[in-house]
């Protein structure tokens, strides 16, 4: 059976941090409106993991863009709200697309149909999680504290703990409203998406550039 071969609209997240970093911030919103429509091809049902873990870059650019720009006494509460309710679920996606791309990458499979990010980082590797382990003991900070100070301390290490303990976080807080109470640890779960971005591109940055 032929595939076939259609043409995707595929935003360029991969170059938004860069262009963030070298341009004012109106040469930046051009870069961003410009590039939006900018037309790929891509074959049916193809999986692209570069563009996967772009799109967790873009999210976790975003979210630091709320939490700078977020304000507990700001005058709009509706806004206030949306950024507090947006940040968990944004950075639990992220933390999915990065697991999920590390898979495709070490599989050449579609990724595991599930939000759960315990279960996401299981079905890698062990070379993979050893990578995105050590990564995460450099970045998470905020993480080791809290973990240090734990008592008694938990039987998983400290990434498969914080995976384990946000594994639902996109699920319950897309419909928070059917909670009476949600908690996440936002700087922690940003580390984790820092850790599976550097593991991705150390692993694998030379096998996108050629996607």
């Amino acid at each position: 059976m032929t595939k076939k071969t259609k043409r995707i609209k595929m935003p360029m997240v991969h170059k938004y941090k860069h262009a963030k970093e070298s341009h004012t911030e109106d040469e930046f919103m051009e870069f961003v409106l410009n590039k939006r429509n900018y037309e790929v091809e891509a074959t049916e049902m193809e999986y692209k993991p570069f563009y996967v873990i772009s799109t967790a870059e873009s999210l976790q650019y975003l979210v630091r863009e709320f939490k700078e720009t977020t304000k507990i006494d700001e005058p709009n509460r509706d806004s206030y709200l949306a950024k507090v309710l947006t940040v968990p679920l944004l950075l639990a996606l992220a933390t999915e697309l990065g697991l999920k791309a590390l898979y495709y990458q070490e599989t050449k499979k579609n990724p595991l149909q599930t939000h759960d990010l315990i279960e996401l980082f299981k079905a890698l590797g062990e070379d993979t999680q050893a990578e995105f382990e050590s990564a995460f003991e450099k970045l998470g900070k905020n993480t080791r504290a809290r973990f240090e100070a734990m008592v008694p301390k938990p039987k998983s290490n400290m990434l498969q703990y914080v995976l384990d303990e946000n594994k639902d976080v996109f699920v319950n807080w897309r419909y928070s409203f059917e909670h009476s109470f949600l908690q996440c640890n936002t700087k922690e779960l940003d580390e984790v998406v820092s850790a599976v971005i550097e593991t991705y591109h150390k692993l694998f940055r030379s096998s996108s550039l050629q996607e």
